[in-house]
């Protein structure tokens, strides 16, 4: 923003804050030098060294913000929108509540409050709130939770992986507390009429705010991940099955404690080797339930299709060679050391392709390799691209998520969040 303003500017800033004592009029003050020509008040100086009252926003990141506080029409509100969140705001990624109602009962407020949230997650994709805890007179009276407590148990009722900020003028111990019981980290304590700072204790404020916001930001994928494994576990896959292994598989994959909620529990740690290990379990379930439906014999390999029919894959041939519709392409990934061997790095499709051993489809990873590309591509139609992503990961897996070799640059290449995402995805395809 420059740093001169109108008259007119200048009045409507005044009238929108209505006192010189929040953070918002004094980011103006030290913006706008000439912003209270009729105040006494001592004002600093702008410091390039500060850091910037702006959270920039990543592409990569899809975060969506939502502020919910009965004083956002104090200045907060303003501050947040054209401002902090100035980059979210151009590309309707931040909004903030306004229809708070004067003297409104609790109850009735916690009522639209709660069918808001509902549809700002499910509808509109909201996965970051910053939720002020105290929304009511209601709310100043002892012995009652306050109403964002309630709120931010609606929220992970809805989506246990929307992040939320507590950003509240209520010191008491207890309330962070049950802030970190509710599954909230990120707590930071709003200047107010209780809590006026020095324009040095606000900009450490701010520092404070920009931390637990950014941290939630860098959190928001898991309200994806966790709509999608909670879209997988509402699948009816094997939900009647009289099949011992298919019904297993059901327990083990979907149930209580199964692996994709160790899937969620590791992804949320943000943690490399848990990453790591959530992989290890997405491939685990994705080879389990590929060989439901792989069958091979000591002469032939061949696929169950969705109508039930048989698909042979490969046949024995004269001499022990086999036939086969597709074969792997040994080769280099960009991202192995160079002391790492070549590796299968790629699939063709070929109907009538002749290998010299059935070797070429055996061993540890070419036989997994062999049961998920044989059910993804001609029981589900995968497509090519997908495939190859998939081979990829399979080597990732094996050198860095189940044993760290040494093979992979890790400079160029590591196991990362999105790559969770593909595998997840895939499992939705098939589930």
């Amino acid at each position: 923003m420059a740093n001169n303003i109108s008259e007119g500017e200048r009045e409507v800033i005044k009238k929108e804050i209505k006192t010189t004592d929040t953070l918002y009029y004094k980011y103006l003050e030290a913006q706008y030098i000439n912003l209270s020509s009729e105040s006494a008040r001592q004002k600093f100086k702008r410091d390039d060294n500060r850091k910037a009252l702006l959270v920039n926003r990543n592409p990569k990141v899809n975060a969506k913000i939502y502020y919910i506080d009965d004083e956002a029409h104090k200045g907060w509100g303003m501050l947040f929108k054209e401002v902090i969140f100035k980059p979210f705001t151009q590309d309707s990624l931040f909004g903030y509540y306004d229809e708070f109602k004067k003297g409104e009962k609790r109850e009735s407020l916690l009522a639209r409050l709660k069918l808001k949230i509902k549809s700002l997650i499910n509808d509109e994709g909201y996965n970051v709130f910053i939720i002020d805890l105290r929304l009511c007179d209601d709310d100043f009276h002892n012995g009652i939770d306050p109403c964002g407590f309630e709120l931010i148990k609606e929220i992970k009722k809805i989506n246990k992986g929307v992040q939320v900020v507590i950003f509240t003028a209520s010191k008491k111990a207890e309330n962070v507390n049950k802030a970190l019981l509710a599954g909230v980290e990120n707590y930071v304590l709003k200047e107010s009429p209780e809590n006026v700072l020095t324009r040095e204790g606000s900009y450490q404020l701010y520092l404070e705010f920009y931390k637990k916001v950014t941290n939630a930001i860098s959190k928001s994928y898991l309200a994806s991940v966790h709509m999608t494994i909670e879209h997988l576990k509402s699948t009816t896959l094997f939900a009647g099955s009289t099949n011992d292994a298919q019904k297993l598989f059901r327990a083990d994959t979907i149930g209580k404690d199964g692996s994709l909620d160790k899937i969620f529990s590791l992804v949320e740690s943000r943690n490399d080797s848990f990453i790591n290990y959530s992989v290890l379990t997405a491939f685990s379930t994705l080879e389990k339930f590929a060989s439901l439906y792989f069958l091979p014999t000591s002469a032939s390999g061949k696929i169950e299709k969705s109508d039930t029919s048989l698909f042979t894959v490969y046949t024995e041939a004269p001499n022990q060679k086999i036939n086969t519709i597709f074969h792997f392409i040994r080769g280099r990934f960009s991202f192995q050391k160079s002391t790492a061997n070549e590796t299968i790095n790629d699939v063709v499709f070929q109907a009538g392709h002749e290998l010299h051993s059935k070797n070429d489809f055996e061993g540890p990873d070419k036989s997994s390799l062999t049961k998920i590309i044989s059910v993804l591509k001609y029981r589900y139609y995968f497509d090519d691209i997908r495939l190859t992503k998939l081979i990829e990961l399979r080597y990732l897996r094996s050198n860095l998520a189940a044993h760290n070799t040494g093979n992979v640059d890790e400079s160029k290449r590591k196991i990362e969040i999105e790559d969770m995402s593909f595998l997840l995805d895939i499992l939705k395809d098939v589930f």
